[in-house]
Parts: structure tokens; C-alpha cells; sequence
């Protein structure tokens, strides 16, 4: 029993290892694209919402999989709903405020948003497929 508590915790660990350093090799690299000081406080508060976001959504994941592991997509597929809701209400209004949603202020919510998706993704299918073997 506590190997699997340790094996949990270690996977959530990792996640949220891997999650730290691809986030700030993105917003390095976007910021160092943007070169503009404009919207460095609206970059900082997207990576940052959007690695916390997808750190509890993780964590819940992970912590749900041995008990609703066949409806675990679902569960994903709503924390994913969820963290583009609160993106929607936190970050488009700042941004629509001069009635023009530009590319770069699309980009600063979309970019961490499809660099944590895609981490999520590749750990969630992880979980699943090894559900499917050790059964």
C-alpha cells in the first residue's frame, strides 16, 4: 500500500516537474518573440494560471484513476472545459478592451494553453495505457 501511495505521489511529482520546466522554456521563448515589455504581465499570469490549472488537473486525475479509471477521458475533457472557461473570463476581456483580439494577445493565452494540453495529454494516455496492461 504505500509503494502505490509513493508510486502516486512520484508520478504527480514528475508531472508537475516536467510542466515547470516546459513552461518556462515557452515563456522564455515567447517572451524573447514578443520582445515587447507590452504584455509582459498578461504572459506571466497566463503561463502562471495555465501551469497551476493544469497541476490540479493532473493531481485530481491521477488521484481518480484507480477508482473511475473508465471515465477518466471525461473527467480530462472537463478540467480542459474548465480551464478554457477561466481563461475565457480572465484574460478576454483585458484583451477585447480595445474591441480587437490581436494575434499576439491570442497567442499569449494559447501557447501555455497547448503546451500544458499536450503534456496532460501524453501523461493522461500514459495512465490509461497502463491501466489496459496490468489488467
Amino acid at each position: 500500500m504505500k509503494m502505490k501511495v509513493m508510486a502516486k505521489n512520484n508520478s504527480v511529482i514528475m508531472f508537475w516537474l516536467r510542466l515547470t520546466i516546459i513552461l518556462i522554456v515557452g515563456f522564455y521563448s515567447h517572451k524573447l518573440v514578443l520582445n515587447n515589455n507590452e504584455f509582459t504581465d498578461s504572459l506571466v499570469l497566463s503561463y502562471f494560471v495555465n501551469g497551476l490549472l493544469a497541476s490540479i488537473i493532473f493531481t485530481i486525475l491521477n488521484a481518480l484513476k484507480n477508482k473511475y479509471n473508465n471515465i477518466l477521458g471525461f473527467f480530462y475533457m472537463i478540467g480542459s472545459f474548465v480551464k478554457f472557461v477561466i481563461f475565457y473570463f480572465v484574460f478576454y476581456p483585458v484583451f477585447n478592451s480595445d474591441g480587437d483580439l490581436s494575434r499576439t494577445e491570442f497567442a499569449i493565452f494559447f501557447i501555455p494553453y497547448v503546451l500544458a494540453l499536450i503534456l496532460e495529454t501524453t501523461e493522461l494516455i500514459k495512465i490509461l495505457n497502463n491501466k489496459i496492461i496490468t489488467e
